[in-house]
């Protein structure tokens, strides 16, 4: 090969290369092992003054995660076209909205190739780089042929609702999971259900093939929302108790609050439900409800949680309760996370049977009075003398508050008649109780006022039983009564004249 001009350089490898000036040149090629084989190729240098991108001339609708790859023509002052392959000569690209559209050029800048990130619309300019004046610019609108849009995120268990948003001569649709483990798809009606956590893609292919990306999560975490309550307790008195207590959860995948749990009117449904429940079930009533906003926008996981007027025969009133609160699918029936929750429990305090009244004498000074309570209480006497001889002494592990009253003989209340009252206080409830107490020198003890209160059926029940007993005895004896006298021959009256 060889020129006729000097500006225009040809080498071995079949480059032609051209210089700053322009004009007109031509280049001919022989073939050395026969002179008669020869080609001429005309070439003029000259400026770009026309860029154009092939299909700019209207908006160009490009799929999610789909690519397009559009020609870039460059023509003379004239309207002619330079070849393709030109090199040495550099283009720029520049794109409004980088986050809907990512944009390249191929290796000889002929083409640029097109991807759509996200859905919305934005502007690309292609440009000379040493002439920005020399440009073409074009709208790229970024949309899904399936709805919802990509990327779908639905928690496990959840329900995906799959469709066109375009007619399409259907043909022989089917949809498509390529994970089923994951998302597992109805390949007619495109309804899909969330089975584990991962990322797939949804797949339609008929006429032309499209996809969706699909994020399937779980909870990872719930959390208790602060509220105006402190403490749950079953005391009406105290400035502490509800009828029901309202408890609000927040529900979290790593960072990210979740805000819909179940919506059966939108495409993407978590499809989930809320339950809650008490270790102590006997003490407390739980359930669990899925609330919305007056904007219906958010939804607040809540248990509701009610105490129950109960109190343990055995004394054991914990300090805590424990509350578990988690989420099951509505799909599967299974529970997709669950969290146990301690709340402090006050209990109302309870003097146990048959010591709310205490008598004592010098023949019975001393006496212990036990309060089943899970805190400390204020114990006070009205009678200012009794105080000191009053001692009390609460024990966290067995939950019971101990009064030990105890006249010594030398004091100065051993001689004296005494009938008052101690009171016994809780801070926290606000509840009140009292127990009556006599002291007299001379008095005996009596033994009754130990035993518990009886009911009025168990007094019926017991005057009944002794009627019985004094049955069964009388018949006894008299049974006996007769086998040790039998009965003797009537006596004939002597004769008198």
């Amino acid at each position: 090969c060889q020129s006729t001009v000097r500006g225009i350089e040809v080498r071995e490898n079949g480059r032609i290369v051209t210089s700053s000036e322009r004009g007109r040149a031509s280049v001919v090629i022989e073939d050395t092992t026969n002179e008669l084989e020869v080609e001429m190729i005309n070439i003029v240098v000259a400026n770009v003054h026309a860029l154009i991108v092939g299909q700019s001339q209207k908006t160009l609708f490009l799929p999610v995660d789909a690519e397009s790859t559009l020609r870039i023509y460059l023509q003379d002052q004239v309207g002619r076209e330079f070849p393709k392959g030109i090199q040495g000569l550099k283009l720029r690209y520049h794109v409004g909205n980088p986050k809907v559209l990512q944009a390249s050029f191929n290796n000889d800048n002929s083409h640029i190739n097109l991807k759509g990130i996200s859905i919305g619309s934005t502007i690309v300019w292609v440009f000379l780089s040493d002439n920005s004046e020399i440009f073409d610019a074009f709208m790229v609108n970024v949309q899904t042929l399936i709805e919802p849009t990509s990327p779908v995120q639905v928690h496990v268990g959840g329900i995906v609702q799959f469709s066109l948003n375009q007619k399409i001569n259907q043909v022989g649709q089917k949809w498509f999971s390529e994970d089923g483990h994951i998302m597992d798809i109805h390949s007619v009606s495109g309804r899909a259900v969330a089975k584990a956590e991962g990322r797939t893609d949804i797949i339609y292919k008929d006429v032309v093939q499209t996809l969706a990306r699909a994020q399937v999560y779980r909870t990872t975490r719930l959390a208790l929302v602060p509220s105006n309550y402190r403490v749950f307790t079953n005391v009406p008195t105290s400035p502490f108790y509800q009828s029901e207590y309202r408890m609000e959860f927040k529900a979290f995948v790593d960072e990210r609050e979740l805000t819909s749990f179940y919506d059966d009117r939108s495409n993407i449904n978590n499809n989930l439900r809320f339950d809650c429940s008490a270790a102590q079930s006997e003490w407390l009533a739980v359930r669990g409800a899925i609330e919305e906003d007056r904007l219906g926008k958010q939804q607040a996981l809540v248990c509701y949680v009610k105490t129950k007027h109960y109190y343990p025969r055995d004394g054991h009133m914990p300090r805590e309760v424990q509350i578990t609160a988690s989420l099951h699918s509505k799909t599967t029936g299974e529970a997709v996370y669950s969290e146990k929750f301690k709340v402090e429990f006050v209990w109302g305090f309870q003097i146990r049977e048959g010591e709310n009244s205490v008598h004592l004498s010098r023949s019975h000074p001393a006496t212990t009075v036990h309060i089943n309570s899970n805190h400390e209480l204020d114990v006070r006497s009205e009678d200012d003398a009794l105080r000191r001889y009053i001692r009390t002494q609460y024990s966290d592990s067995k939950h019971v508050m101990t009064i030990n009253i105890t006249i010594p003989e030398y004091s100065e209340l051993a001689d004296t008649i005494l009938q008052t009252r101690i009171f016994v206080y809780s801070r926290i409830t606000n509840q009140t109780d009292t127990i009556s107490f006599s002291y007299s020198p001379t008095a005996q003890w009596n033994p009754m006022a130990s035993i518990p209160n009886i009911s009025i059926t168990n007094v019926f029940m017991i005057i009944a039983l002794l009627f019985i007993v004094g049955l069964l005895v009388y018949s006894f004896l008299f049974s006996s009564a007769t086998v040790s006298n039998p009965s003797s021959p009537p006596r004939s009256e002597p004769f008198v004249r």
